[in-house]
């Protein structure tokens, strides 16, 4: 293309060939430098082999003297290395005298060069981007101003970030923005990473077979082989345009060099300067990449079965770093069904963001990333479940991107992102992950059958077996020319890398897939990453700032928040409890109406007082799924970071009981307790009346929370509720005289919540009632005078104390608090390693005695 010289003197522009290969020369200079990308040919600038350009000024080519030679599979330096296919268009990138610069289309190169050199080209105005029409000029500022608030914060005008934007906007990549404000990059590296598990009797597998990798910046073959109409994203660009911290543009280096020589490490020790990361994990299923990200995440690191080291800038680090530098989005999407996807986003960034930042600047925020991952349609709309229809698959995966994007963490874990998205979308959501990679995000994800224009984005590959062993690991552009040095046969022009990648790990013989992991054992691009791993941890730098921790009253706040929307959106079991109730205690003043004080009558007030115990426990067992329901969810938010468990504890805790066990009790005072007849002129009787009522149902419930934590299923949870529920009441006092229970029962008897809930019902209902009692005989003749008692005798008859009032409701509080610290401890423990430790070693336990009572079965079968 002709560059054409329309630039005032001073000017440099910055001039690459398809192979990569470029000088920098003045921009006076630049109008006789040729290049044809179309054909393959050589490129070179006007100047020749003397390495001069048509003004007699230098040229700083990264191939020096020596021209790039192209063959018909990809461009080759003269080292011989593969640079992949060359590109159908050339890039320019144009320099000013103060450093600023802009990345353009060689097509477009006169006009853009001319807007640098003068420096009148500021981000976001009217002025028109490379002759492009009103309506796309408009488009573009806003591309460039929304990719720059969403990994950095909006480049200044004018500056040299703000052009290299504008020209990336232009252009239509939507990389652009995010590469110019966050330089420092988190290296996460990993070595000898292996994963046994168990299997039933006694066996176990490996998953992961002593993996390493480094996630660093890389610059070069990434995007070798870029396809007509875009531009070299950041990661591919010279150091020209990675802007150092004050914005200027350091000088020309040594391009398609690895960062570990080109990058440099910041004057915090911590994290690496320049370039960008995006990390993909390749394999079949079942190769492990899911539980390489689990390891990677903190989630599975330290479990039994799991070995190795995973290090962050060489420092080592446990699962509680990991977790609380890392950001990780998971492939099922878990999220709160009542929830619209502006309302999931706000919850995310007031418990991510800093303490303290403006409500507008978080809303902006969220406007932004739903704008990015094309969210704004549906910016309103429930994210939806099994009641409630809402978002497509893909978009809930792409709102759980969108949570992590939020903060920008110093890496990024991405599980199958692209999976149940159309190419379009898929190719969108990895477009974002680039730019995060350019604006300083290390990305490492694991990816299905990505497509060429995809695979182009990927700086590093990880390629894993089926039985996950590292058949590959380094620059995605090596990648094929290592299998073809293990004996491969190159791919069809047809065929993408990625498909030729997993084909042959997939139709190879086990054989030969364990030769090519032997290979790359041996190969230098294994010794390459264990010079790299082995240099970071010789010396380390500080560990990333870790993600920022809202203080409990805001994770409160906003729980309870969701909690309210989730009620008065699905109404259905509050209005149930409460319409049961008041049915229940209608009913039951119906029936006992005007009660009397002899044998009839105190059999009756006994009688209704335990119905309202049985009713209210029985209505408690609704509290069993309260954890699982949002078991999934709660484990992710909390491994992410969003809150803690006693925040959430709590939260789920007063939303379940003020509303389903502190107002129904008081239906049975309102319609019941004065139908019946029960204890007169005594209000405050009506009040403990009520109060045991509410302490015993908070009571019930908090014992069927614990069930429901512990439980690994509703199923197995309603059984065992049920079955405690039955012995408790049993020793609560009515069934089962208190004085003739058996001394081996006594221990059950002292743990029932129904024992201490009816004594003090009993003791309220008769203790100083305002009249006497009458036993009548059995037959109603006139021989037998009826007995005459007071309340008192009636409670010392039936075996109840009178003073142990007081008691009997301090120890309801007491097994209350007891079950509540038993809930919180349960949930504490989910998804931990204790807790994971747990579960295997209940299977070993289970699988021995089911071994041993087959056995047994078989001899006594034999025999």
């Amino acid at each position: 293309s002709d560059l054409g010289a329309a630039a005032p003197p001073g000017g440099h522009a910055h001039i690459f060939d398809d192979g990569l290969a470029g000088g920098t020369v003045p921009v006076a200079g630049a109008e006789g430098g040729e290049a044809d990308a179309g054909a393959g040919a050589e490129a070179a600038a006007a100047g020749g082999d003397d390495g001069e350009g048509a003004g007699g000024s230098p040229v700083a080519s990264r191939t020096g003297s020596k021209t790039a030679k192209r063959g018909s599979n990809g461009a080759v330096d003269e080292e011989g290395v593969e640079l992949g296919a060359p590109p159908p268009a050339h890039t320019v990138v144009v320099l000013g005298e103060d450093g600023s610069g802009s990345a353009v289309p060689a097509a477009a190169a006169t006009p853009a060069i001319a807007a640098a050199a003068a420096d009148t080209q500021p981000v976001g105005e009217s002025t028109p981007l490379l002759g492009t029409s009103a309506p796309q000029q408009h488009q573009q500022a806003g591309t460039t101003n929304m990719l720059a608030r969403l990994f950095g914060g909006k480049p200044k005008a004018g500056s040299a970030q703000g052009r290299a934007a504008a020209a990336f906007a232009a252009a239509g990549s939507h990389t652009a923005a995010a590469g110019f404000t966050r330089q420092v990059v988190t290296v996460l590296s990993w070595e000898n990473i292996t994963c046994r598990i168990e299997l039933p009797r006694g066996r176990s597998r490996y998953v992961l077979q002593g993996v390493s990798g480094v996630a660093a910046p890389t610059e070069g073959g990434a995007q070798a082989h870029q396809p007509a109409g875009t531009t070299l994203p950041t990661s591919t660009l010279p150091q020209e345009l990675s802007f150092n911290e004050e914005g200027a543009a350091p000088h020309a280096h040594a391009h398609g060099a690895p960062l570990a020589a080109a990058g440099t490490r910041s004057s915090s020790g911590s994290g690496t300067t320049g370039g960008s990361c995006l990390f993909a994990i390749l394999g079949p299923s079942g190769a492990g990449k899911t539980t390489l990200l689990d390891i990677l995440s903190g989630r599975k690191l330290g479990m039994r079965g799991v070995g190795g080291e995973v290090r962050l800038d060489g420092a080592l680090v446990g699962p509680e770093e990991l977790r609380r530098a890392t950001g990780y989005v998971q492939q099922d999407a878990i999220l709160p069904g009542t929830s619209t996807v502006w309302e999931y986003l706000t919850f995310h960034a007031s418990l991510r963001m800093p303490q303290g930042t403006p409500r507008e600047t978080i809303q902006e925020r969220v406007r932004v990333v739903a704008e990015q991952l094309g969210l704004s349609r549906v910016a309103h709309a429930f994210i939806g479940d099994a009641f409630v229809r809402g978002l497509s698959g893909g978009e809930k995966r792409r709102v759980s991107i969108g949570v992590e994007l939020l903060t920008r963490p110093g890496v990024l874990l991405l599980d199958e992102p692209t999976t149940g998205l159309d190419s379009t979308n898929a190719a969108r959501v990895v477009d974002i992950m680039a730019g995060a990679a350019a604006a300083g995000v290390t990305v490492v994800m694991s990816i299905h059958q990505p497509r060429p224009d995809i695979f182009r984005l990927m700086h590093r590959v990880l390629l894993l077996s089926g039985c996950g062993e590292t058949v590959y690991s380094g620059p995605a552009t090596g990648v094929v020319a290592a299998l073809q040095a293990a004996g491969h046969p190159p791919p069809a022009p047809s065929v993408s890398p990625a498909d030729f990648m997993l084909d042959v790990v997939i139709r190879s013989p086990r054989d030969a897939v364990v030769a090519l992991a032997d290979a790359y054992a041996s190969s230098p691009a294994a010794a390459q990453d264990e010079a790299w791993i082995a240099s970071l941890t010789d010396a380390p730098g500080e560990l990333p700032p870790p993600k920022f921790a809202a203080p409990f009253t805001t994770q409160l706040g906003a729980l309870s928040g969701r909690l309210l929307r989730n009620t008065y959106r699905h109404p259905f079991l509050v209005t149930l409890n409460f319409v049961a109730t008041l049915c229940a205690a209608i009913a039951m003043g119906l029936i006992f109406r005007d009660t009397g004080t002899d044998t009839g009558g105190i059999q009756n007030r006994l009688g209704v007082l335990f119905f309202a115990l049985l009713y209210l426990s029985l209505m408690a067992l609704s509290s069993l799924p309260v954890w699982r329901d949002e078991r999934l969810l709660y484990c992710r938010e909390r491994d992410s970071g969003a809150y803690g468990t006693a925040a959430y504890c709590l939260a789920v805790v007063l939303f379940d009981l003020l509303p389903l066990r502190v107002v129904p009790p008081f239906f049975f005072a309102l319609f019941s307790y004065w139908v019946i007849g029960l204890h007169p002129s005594c209000a405050s009787c009506v009040l403990w009346f009520c109060g045991v009522l509410v302490g015993a149902n908070i009571t019930a419930a908090l014992m069927c929370m614990a069930i429901g934590a512990a439980a690994p299923s509703n199923a197995a949870a309603n059984m065992a509720a049920s079955l405690t529920m039955m012995m408790l009441m049993l020793f609560g006092g009515f069934l089962l005289n208190r004085e003739r229970v058996p001394g081996y029962c006594q221990a059950l008897s002292k743990a029932s919540y129904f024992n201490y809930a009816y004594e003090a019902l009993v003791v309220n209902e008769f203790h100083d009632y305002p009249g006497d009692f009458y036993f009548t005989a059995p037959l109603n003749t006139s021989v037998l005078p009826p007995l005459r008692i007071t309340g008192d005798g009636v409670i010392k008859e039936f075996g109840f104390d009178q003073f142990a009032f007081k008691r009997d409701v301090g120890l309801l509080a007491v097994l209350a608090a007891s079950f509540a610290a038993v809930t919180y401890a349960l949930l504490a423990l989910v998804g931990t390693p204790a807790a994971e430790k747990a579960g295997q070693a209940w299977a070993r336990v289970t699988g021995v005695a089911w071994s041993r009572a087959r056995n047994w079965l078989e001899r006594v079968a034999g025999s």
